[in-house]
């Protein structure tokens, strides 16, 4: 599957998976931060209610202080202070209303409607309650108090005016059941007043006093007993106020607890509820990281599990190609990526290496063949031309001896010429026939030395042909050495991809650190990508090793083919001398048949003119004279050419 993508692709989609991965756990940190945001200002919003519910309690508390220190001290500033903090009250009520309306919870909204009602009717009792207590008279000289106070003091004044004990003792009696009513509000005491003011009456209606008098008297009286009427009937009402009060407040009270209790268990659920809503979150998050992790850890894994067999087994594979095994082959060659461009290079590097080798066996073979050839065919031609040049050289020199000796014996016949006429035609004969038999031989040696001319000019195009051979084969290991290059170029490549992954993993490891906490993971993937990077550095720089060997082997089979040429150069070199010399010898030998052609001539001419010869005896003498020199220069260039051909031969055998 890895074979079909390229080692780039495949870094990149490592990189795209990691990416991914961190998106994702970017993604559900965000939802998660916003759930855990949310929660958490639930809660902070439920402890806001709760806190408010519970200064609501404390409020509605402080409330009932207002009243009872109202009714205790009979302070109006307390009723006003009572009466600012329930309107206080209901505007927290209403406050915590629109607070706990965005939790959503219909408990604590219904608890808090329910206490609107009963907190109005409290509010309107105690209301009621202040306004019945003020017109009472917060003090003895106030409302209906002082007006009582007032007639009371007017009655006993004028009873006691009377000096009447009967009267004063009414009087005393009125102000007794007045007290008891006021201390124990009862009806009895109540009853007892009503009913002894009409014996009051009478009695001063049948006093022993002035009509005036009991006219003052009773209006007096009548005063009193309305004054004491209006205050008990205004004590009566306030008893039932603050019963009114009571109710209301014990009505509300229950609700307020209520309130509190739900807000304070509502903060408590939110509070847990954030607390499950962030734990929750953590677990998510630390499985997205490790599931990212794991994700794109496994991946790189297998990434780097296929490029580093992969290029151990191109390792190998060039390991065997540089021992010697050109057969060798990899599974690798059917990858679309990199690694099967390096082994579809490799295998035609292989292929021409092989290709290389055999023709480098080849032209070794070819070479020792001609090479054995033609030194089968020089020793042939050596062998032959010994014979040959040798037979020649020895029929020269016996023939220029034995004209020395006929010239010798000319010279000293010369003198006896016309007594020896006989003699000197006959050995005129021997001589003839032996300079034909030197002309012959002449021509045989001039044969043979074309024919080794010839053969070396055979050597020569031979040895051409080996140099145009070993060119091409120069010509072939170039290419080889154009191959490494474009080995070397992959390899680059694959170094370049190397390093750009290297620096890749270099910037996610930045990242990774500036993310902190969070980016600790991303670390140690981008780590371990970039010591994959390392390896794949490594191992191109050990196949940059091998193709550097390559290229050297290759120089050096381009040295050992160029020195070669060289030597088959110096070798046509060789032939052109030995060439030269056997041209210097058929020259020498065409002189030397020259000469022994004109030799044969002036023979012929003697035999021809033995008949002058007694007449020319002295020029028979000089001519003696002449062919003993000739002889002696025949001798000479046959020692020549003996000593030149022995020099031919040595240093044919030398090449």
């Amino acid at each position: 599957m890895l074979g079909k993508i390229r080692i780039g692709h495949q870094i990149l989609l490592s990189v795209i998976i990691a990416s991914i991965g961190f998106v994702i756990i970017a993604t559900n940190l965000f939802h998660m931060g916003r759930q855990v945001d949310a929660a958490t200002a639930a809660a902070r919003l439920g402890r806001e209610v709760g806190s408010d519910a519970a200064g609501f309690q404390e409020l509605m508390l402080q409330v009932r202080r207002s009243e009872k220190d109202f009714l205790l001290r009979s302070d109006k500033t307390y009723a006003d202070r009572n009466l600012a903090q329930v309107a206080e009250a209901r505007a927290g009520l209403a406050a915590l209303s629109g607070k706990a309306s965005p939790l959503g919870d219909g408990k604590i909204m219904t608890a808090i409607d329910e206490i609107g009602r009963p907190l109005g009717a409290y509010q309107a009792a105690f209301s009621k309650l202040a306004a019945t207590r003020i017109a009472m008279g917060l003090t003895q000289d106030e409302g209906l108090e002082g007006d009582l106070r007032k007639k009371v003091h007017d009655l006993e004044g004028a009873f006691n005016s009377l000096q009447d004990k009967d009267q004063t003792i009414r009087v005393l009696m009125l102000r007794r059941y007045e007290k008891d009513f006021m201390l124990r509000r009862d009806d009895a005491s109540l009853d007892k007043h009503s009913k002894m003011m009409p014996e009051f009456l009478a009695a001063i209606a049948a006093a022993p006093i002035d009509e005036t008098r009991k006219v003052q008297l009773a209006e007096l009286a009548n005063g009193y007993g309305a004054s004491f009427k209006a205050w008990s009937a205004a004590a009566r009402e306030l008893q039932a106020d603050q019963k009114a009060v009571s109710e209301a407040y014990a009505a509300l009270e229950p609700l307020v607890t209520t309130v509190t209790k739900v807000a304070a268990d509502l903060g408590r659920t939110l509070e847990a509820s954030a607390e499950t809503t962030r734990s929750t979150s953590n677990r998510l998050a630390y499985l997205t990281i490790v599931l990212a992790m794991l994700t794109a850890t496994g991946f790189a894994l297998v990434v780097w599990r296929y490029v580093s067999s992969s290029l151990a087994r191109i390792e190998g594979w060039m390991g065997r190609l540089s021992a010697g095994d050109y057969n060798a082959r990899s599974s690798d060659t059917v990858a679309r990526n990199e690694i099967g461009s390096m082994a579809r290079a490799l295998a035609d590097f292989a292929g021409k290496l092989a290709e290389a080798d055999q023709l480098r066996r080849e032209a070794a073979e070819a070479e020792a063949r001609r090479r054995r050839e033609r030194a089968e065919e020089m020793r042939a031609l050596m062998a032959a031309f010994d014979s040959n040049v040798g037979e020649i050289v020895a029929t020269v020199s016996s023939a220029a001896q034995e004209l020395q000796a006929a010239a010798g014996t000319l010279t000293d016949t010369a003198t006896n010429t016309s007594t020896r006429s006989t003699g000197v035609a006959r050995a005129t004969e021997v001589i003839a026939a032996q300079v034909q038999a030197v002309a012959a031989a002449s021509e045989e040696l001039s044969a043979s030395i074309g024919e080794i001319g010839r053969g070396i000019s055979q050597s020569h195009d031979i040895s051409t042909q080996a140099v145009g051979e070993a060119r091409e084969a120069a010509s072939t290991v170039g290419d080889l050495a154009t191959t490494a290059e474009k080995i070397g170029e992959v390899i680059q490549l694959i170094d370049s991809i190397a390093s750009q992954t290297n620096l890749l993993a270099l910037n996610a490891t930045i990242e990774a650190a500036r993310a902190g906490e969070a980016g600790r993971g991303f670390a140690i993937v981008a780590a371990e990508v970039k010591n994959l990077a390392g390896q794949t550095s490594q191992a191109t720089s050990q196949i940059s090793d091998q193709v550097t060997r390559i290229q050297v082997a290759t120089s050096n089979t381009v040295e050992a083919i160029r020195r070669v040429s060289e030597i088959i150069d110096r070798v046509n070199a060789i032939g052109s001398s030995i060439a030269s010399a056997i041209e210097e010898q058929a020259v020498t030998t065409r002189e030397i048949s020259s000469r022994i052609h004109d030799v044969a001539a002036e023979t012929g001419r003697t035999s021809a003119s033995i008949g002058d010869v007694l007449m020319a005896a002295e020029e028979t003498s000089g001519a003696a004279t002449q062919v003993l020199a000739s002889s002696g220069d025949l001798s000479q260039q046959a020692a020549n050419l003996s000593l030149r051909v022995r020099h031919f031969i040595s240093n044919l055998a030398a090449a």
